[in-house]
């Protein structure tokens, strides 16, 4: 510190005091004098208003009126995706594949060997006719037992097994993972 009580590198000049500015105008002379009333021209028409009272508009019937909105629908849907600590993410498949080497899977109601896709709920099995109409009417199983089963595709389609549990591939993995990551994105908005 120095003599003069300042520090390195500070002003040694006196401080300059600012006087308050008294040439402003006060703030009542900024509103407008609201006690005489404003001269109004008498208007011949009522609340003074020319334009029409309902408005020919130009509707086009490509645009949904306000009826045909599903207000309830599910916002900000996400697939589905098995997460872990460090490691990649997996997809959840809408459709599970069933791998086996001879499918041997019949339907509970007709009876048939099921192929491609097919619903299954623990051990009974539904093809794709007999649920949808099961769904419909009701027959046999009611819409909440059916609810519960769930969509399973036999692996023909992605390789083939020849009687034997080894496996010759008729589709590459990057078509099959394509199918699954849109059938996952599909399946947020149908069932």
């Amino acid at each position: 510190m120095s003599r003069r009580g300042y520090t390195f590198n500070a002003r040694t000049e006196k401080r300059k005091t600012f006087e308050p500015k008294i040439d402003v105008p006060s703030p009542d002379t900024y509103q407008m004098d609201l006690t005489r009333l404003p001269s109004t021209k008498r208007a011949f028409k009522p609340f003074n208003e020319v334009s029409e009272r309902f408005k020919a508009r130009a509707r086009s019937a490509d645009i949904p009126g306000p009826g045909s909105y599903e207000c309830d629908v599910k916002q900000n849907r996400q697939i589905h995706m098995l997460h872990s600590f460090g490691g990649r993410t997996k997809l959840i498949p809408a459709v599970k594949t069933k791998c086996v080497a001879l499918n041997t899977d019949k339907c509970a109601v007709c009876s048939q060997t099921t192929t491609g896709d097919y619903y299954q709920y623990r051990n009974e099995i539904l093809c794709p006719k007999c649920f949808n109409f099961n769904w419909q009417w009701q027959e046999k199983y009611k819409r909440t037992y059916l609810q519960a089963f769930q969509k399973v595709r036999d692996c023909s389609s992605i390789h083939d097994h020849a009687g034997t549990s080894a496996k010759i591939q008729l589709a590459d993995d990057k078509s099959t993972k394509k199918l699954q990551r849109k059938e996952a994105y599909l399946s947020l908005y149908w069932a």
